[in-house]
């Protein structure tokens, strides 16, 4: 506080008492009443903005069925990964022939320190990447009510069919590509469309259950309106006594 917010009068470092110099009301106490009410007020807007945020949240996990299905699909389509995708023809990277491929065998190559030799490698980092993706379309459920979730989700699609492409093109010569990318890429077309689905169900059920952050004026009336009731509450109880 520099200055006195009832006279104006220009604070100064020397002016240490809790008094204005100028006029000499209280600093510490003046228009207390005021700031009270303008603290509760900007308590009472942060909480409901969190709760709004957290009932938005509920919303796009459990809001509906097609968010559910929306959240097992994405639950299913990490899963998918551990299903293995290419089967050894000769041996390599460690791995014998007639061996299957999957996300469990590139992790234990990894940790053998196989995974990175025999033109392996751009299959491990592409592989491991899908990985990722799936993980961050699984992240994506609990927003899907912002307008941003669908951009996301089609990004993350994309992304997921290019580089299961040019991971499943890279494959040495000593491996030889499954049937099961096939599925990989039907779950990866699901989970988008359901998205969309899911998408425009959750913003419905927000907009029809007028899930919104309450304005500072209305966060005002219904504090005056509690504090009214309470004052006749007082006044009724007074009577009677």
């Amino acid at each position: 506080m520099d200055r006195c917010p009832k006279c104006g009068y220009k604070l100064k470092i020397t002016d240490l008492k809790p008094e204005c110099p100028g006029c000499g009301v209280n600093l510490m106490y003046y228009d207390m009443q005021l700031r009270l009410e303008n603290d509760a007020i900007k308590a009472a807007e942060e909480n409901a903005v969190m709760q709004a945020f957290a009932r938005k949240i509920v919303k796009s996990v459990i809001g509906s069925v097609t968010v559910i299905l929306r959240l097992v699909m994405a639950v299913l389509t990490v899963i998918s990964l551990l299903v293995p995708f290419a089967k050894t023809v000769t041996a390599g990277a460690g791995m014998e022939a007639g061996k299957s491929v999957g996300l469990i065998n590139i992790i234990v190559a990894i940790i053998k320190g196989n995974a990175f030799s025999d033109g392996f490698t751009v299959v491990t980092v592409l592989f491991l990447v899908v990985f990722v993706l799936c993980l961050a379309s699984l992240l994506i459920s609990p927003f899907l009510f912002s307008k941003k979730a669908l951009v996301g989700q089609t990004a993350v699609y994309l992304l997921q069919v290019v580089v299961l492409s040019i991971c499943a093109a890279s494959l040495p010569e000593w491996l030889e590509l499954s049937g099961t990318v096939a599925v990989m890429y039907v779950m990866f077309t699901v989970c988008q469309a359901v998205t969309a689905i899911a998408v425009f169900d959750v913003r419905s059920v927000i907009a029809n259950e007028d899930i919104e952050t309450p304005s500072a004026e209305e966060i005002l009336s219904e504090s005056k309106e509690a504090q009214n009731a309470a004052d006749a509450a007082k006044e009724v109880s007074g009577k009677n006594d």
